[in-house]
């Protein structure tokens, strides 16, 4: 399985299935192939993402994750302006002549890969793995709300519903990183005369009720 950085994936390499039915919706798959070498299978796009925070709680088997980085959300909504233009392309060929797919639902029912918080929801393999800085695995139980994480994705391909579409992004491994915290030292300043507590013992020295 090859795996290259999110930013290096090269759409000019990425070729479309036929579309299939599955119950309600149709799909297309997206896989890559080496134009330098015409006998080459085409293969699954994996990539890495770069770091992430994880927001929780999970959505069914969907995992949503936050990243600042405009570089990532660049790739993002380009991967979707792409797919919008292949789409349009396409769609003769794939759904029959006749079946052009207009530009009111390529933009009105899109479903955007970021959402309008800056999350990218990736559905969860069926078989995740998540590691530790250690490479120790670990459960999808052990990681925190806003935790950082980095992930190895899959490109899958694309959905139709009648009345939207959207892009799969699908979760294989994760790996989460330790939660910064905060050092415990302990009080450092030396001792301060001006930090001794008042000796409150001198208001009690005073004579009884009814003796002036």
């Amino acid at each position: 399985m090859k795996v290259i950085n999110y930013d290096a994936l090269q759409t000019d390499s990425f070729v479309y299935s036929a579309p299939k039915k599955h119950e309600n919706r149709y799909y297309v798959l997206l896989h890559s192939k080496d134009g330098e070498d015409e006998e080459s299978l085409p293969q699954k796009v994996f990539f890495q993402t770069p770091k992430m925070k994880v927001k929780l709680p999970n959505v069914d088997d969907y995992v949503d994750c936050v990243c600042d980085q405009d570089t990532w959300k660049d790739f993002v909504q380009s991967m979707d302006k792409h797919m919008r233009d292949v789409i349009k392309t396409n769609s003769e060929e794939w759904f029959g002549e006749g079946k052009h797919i207009d530009d009111t639902f390529l933009d009105v029912g899109q479903t955007p890969s970021l959402m309008s918080n800056g999350v990218c929801r990736f559905k969860m393999a069926h078989d995740l793995d998540i590691y530790n800085q250690e490479k120790e695995e670990i459960n999808m139980e052990d990681i925190e709300q806003g935790q950082e994480v980095k992930g190895i994705a899959q490109l899958v391909g694309l959905w139709f519903t009648k009345t939207r579409w959207g892009l799969t992004y699908k979760m294989y491994q994760m790996k989460m990183y330790k939660t910064k915290q905060k050092a415990v030292r302990g009080y450092m300043f030396p001792e301060d005369p001006e930090d001794q507590p008042e000796d409150t013992d001198m208001h009690d020295l005073r004579p009884p009720p009814g003796i002036e």
